[in-house]
């Protein structure tokens, strides 16, 4: 019993430091941007040691910097943090409309995704009306070489990104049409690059056909992809075609409101 006492006094007392840590956060405004030790703790109404500890963890994470003239302000990470918020907000913004008039035309599934660490990250979808329809939920993940979705994201990240896949051993095979060969997810990444598009077949989900194409920001750098999941039954060539075109046209509306172009 002490022992799960322990554990529970622990997990509890790290919820109350991040709570405090993001109080000291909260403390910042535009006209108070920066403020000494003394400030901090009136307003946070915590002992002095405490707010030392929590700043001197927020400087080591850079959430926070201390200045020469020994006052503190908030860190460019947070600068860094709120830039990749609001372009998630203005993408959804975008997207939002788009999917729905894909859905509304074809009655797909229609979602957007975006990399995070090894994986592809569902952060908007349009669910399809059809009465057999392929559900991507928003908060799905899934490993980049498994599956239209993520390989296209896959296919314009860094080369590292590749070897860290291999190197951590993501090259698992989810259904029997998953790519695992090195050589041949090569050569899929370089088609897709190529081409500007991917197309898969129950990769992740047996019966379930993937097609994606690249969002891109002002710059040209690819920041999401455009991706419609249908069943397998329904995707004879002619369809996928047609689908394929109309996502295509889609991702590159979308990368025009982003300043693409």
């Amino acid at each position: 019993m002490s022992g799960e006492s322990g554990k529970l006094t622990e997990k509890q007392n790290g919820v109350q430091s991040l709570r405090r840590a993001l109080g000291i956060l909260d403390v910042f405004t535009f006209e108070k941007s920066q403020l000494n030790i003394a400030e901090i703790c009136t307003v946070v109404n915590l002992p002095r040691p405490t707010v030392t500890r929590l700043l001197a963890t927020l400087i080591d994470e850079g959430y926070v910097v201390r200045n020469p003239n020994r006052k503190y302000s908030l860190g460019v990470k947070l600068c860094r943090l709120g830039a990749i918020a609001q372009r998630s907000r203005e993408l959804n913004e975008v997207a939002l409309p788009i999917l729905r008039e894909l859905r509304d035309r074809f009655g797909e599934t229609a979602y957007i995704d975006v990399v995070e660490g090894l994986e592809r990250h569902c952060i908007l979808s349009v669910e399809g009306n059809q009465a057999v329809r392929i559900v991507v939920p928003v908060g799905q993940r899934s490993p980049l070489h498994a599956g239209a979705d993520g390989r296209l994201l896959l296919a314009f990240q860094p080369e590292t990104t590749v070897k860290e896949l291999i190197e951590r051993n993501y090259l698992v095979a989810k259904t029997e049409h998953t790519i695992t060969d090195i050589d041949r997810l090569q050569q899929e990444l370089g088609k897709i690059r190529e081409q500007g598009f991917a197309v898969s077949y129950g990769e992740w989900v047996l019966g379930s056909v993937a097609i994606s194409a690249p969002v891109r920001n002002e710059t040209g750098a690819v920041v999401a992809g455009l991706s419609m999941s249908i069943p397998d039954y329904r995707a004879n060539e002619q369809v996928v075609a047609t689908y394929l075109e109309a996502v295509r046209e889609a991702a590159w509306r979308m990368s025009q409101a982003l300043g693409c172009g």
